[in-house]
Protein backbone atom coordinates (compact mmCIF):
# COMPACT_ATOMS: atom_id res chain seq x y z
CA UNK A 1 0.00 0.00 0.00
CA UNK A 2 1.46 3.37 -1.58
CA UNK A 3 0.06 6.96 0.12
CA UNK A 4 1.48 10.30 0.14
CA UNK A 5 0.51 10.32 4.26
CA UNK A 6 2.29 8.93 7.37
CA UNK A 7 -0.24 6.06 8.43
CA UNK A 8 -1.23 6.29 12.06
CA UNK A 9 -3.93 3.44 12.46
CA UNK A 10 -5.14 0.81 10.66
CA UNK A 11 -7.82 -1.59 10.88
CA UNK A 12 -9.34 -4.63 9.25
CA UNK A 13 -12.98 -4.89 7.77
CA UNK A 14 -13.85 -8.43 8.21
CA UNK A 15 -16.98 -7.74 6.61
CA UNK A 16 -15.94 -6.17 3.65
CA UNK A 17 -12.53 -7.83 3.71
CA UNK A 18 -10.83 -4.48 3.18
CA UNK A 19 -8.20 -2.58 5.20
CA UNK A 20 -9.05 0.74 6.61
CA UNK A 21 -6.41 3.51 6.87
CA UNK A 22 -6.28 6.94 8.19
CA UNK A 23 -3.20 9.26 8.70
CA UNK A 24 -1.41 12.80 7.95
CA UNK A 25 -3.02 13.40 4.86
CA UNK A 26 -6.79 13.87 6.59
CA UNK A 27 -8.55 10.94 4.50
CA UNK A 28 -9.75 7.72 5.37
CA UNK A 29 -8.72 4.95 2.75
CA UNK A 30 -10.21 1.97 1.87
CA UNK A 31 -7.72 -1.07 0.64
CA UNK A 32 -8.37 -4.06 -1.46
CA UNK A 33 -6.98 -7.13 0.75
CA UNK A 34 -5.97 -8.98 -2.34
CA UNK A 35 -4.58 -5.95 -4.68
CA UNK A 36 -3.58 -3.66 -2.30
CA UNK A 37 -5.16 -1.15 -4.52
CA UNK A 38 -6.88 2.15 -2.63
CA UNK A 39 -10.97 1.65 -3.80
CA UNK A 40 -12.53 4.26 -1.37
CA UNK A 41 -10.90 7.42 0.19
CA UNK A 42 -12.95 10.19 2.17
CA UNK A 43 -11.98 13.73 3.85
CA UNK A 44 -11.79 12.39 7.56
CA UNK A 45 -11.31 15.64 8.95
CA UNK A 46 -10.76 19.37 7.69
CA UNK A 47 -7.33 20.09 9.55
CA UNK A 48 -4.60 18.21 11.52
CA UNK A 49 -4.04 14.33 10.99
CA UNK A 50 -6.18 11.47 12.13
CA UNK A 51 -4.92 9.74 14.82
CA UNK A 52 -7.07 6.70 15.66
CA UNK A 53 -10.05 4.99 13.94
CA UNK A 54 -11.74 1.34 15.20
CA UNK A 55 -14.69 -0.70 13.45
CA UNK A 56 -17.50 -1.79 14.97
CA UNK A 57 -17.59 -5.60 15.02
CA UNK A 58 -20.56 -6.22 12.22
CA UNK A 59 -18.65 -3.65 10.25
CA UNK A 60 -21.68 -1.14 10.11
CA UNK A 61 -19.81 1.28 12.19
CA UNK A 62 -16.68 3.39 12.51
CA UNK A 63 -15.52 6.19 14.43
CA UNK A 64 -12.27 8.28 14.06
CA UNK A 65 -10.66 11.05 16.02
CA UNK A 66 -7.76 13.42 15.70
CA UNK A 67 -5.90 16.73 16.28
CA UNK A 68 -9.03 18.54 15.57
CA UNK A 69 -10.51 16.82 19.03
CA UNK A 70 -13.69 15.78 17.03
CA UNK A 71 -14.91 12.23 17.36
CA UNK A 72 -16.70 11.33 13.87
CA UNK A 73 -19.39 8.01 13.99
CA UNK A 74 -19.19 7.12 10.29
CA UNK A 75 -22.03 4.24 8.84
Amino acid sequence: MFEKTMFKQVVFNRQEFQVVTTGSARNISYWDVEGSECIRMIEGAQEGDINTLAITKNGEFMISGGDDKVLKIWD
